[in-house]
């Protein structure tokens, strides 16, 4: 599947490489001591640990910030953000929401308590 972001599928990167290709800048900025933001979703535990994982390995500290969010909240903004979609940008319906929220595990108080520093 192509990425439905204009700027990947420009360059022709599909969707699922973008995760493994962010980890690649990631640890190559790490190591030089730079401060990072991973700023995109972590769906499971078992990515978010793997994150964690390798963060470790590279003698970098980890924190996660999480803003729980209603699901009604999604979608009234969901509403606005296709209301004003730029012909650019890919529509996200709202039963893709109401599938994504499903598979979507929230992290656990450990898992928020466990900044590793």
């Amino acid at each position: 599947m192509q990425s439905p972001d204009p700027i990947g599928h420009s360059h022709g990167i599909q969707e699922d490489e973008f995760p493994f290709r962010t980890r690649q800048i990631a640890e190559r900025i790490l190591v030089q001591g730079v401060d990072i933001v991973l700023h995109f979703g972590s769906w499971s535990r078992t990515e978010r640990d793997e994150f964690r994982r390798r963060a470790v390995q590279s003698k970098a500290n980890t924190v996660i910030h999480y803003v729980p969010t209603p699901v009604e909240e999604i979608l009234t903004r969901l509403a606005a953000r296709n209301a004003a979609l730029p012909a650019t940008a890919f529509r996200i319906s709202e039963e893709m929401i109401l599938e994504w929220v499903q598979v979507f595990e929230p992290p656990t108080d450990d898992e928020l308590a466990a900044s590793v520093t």
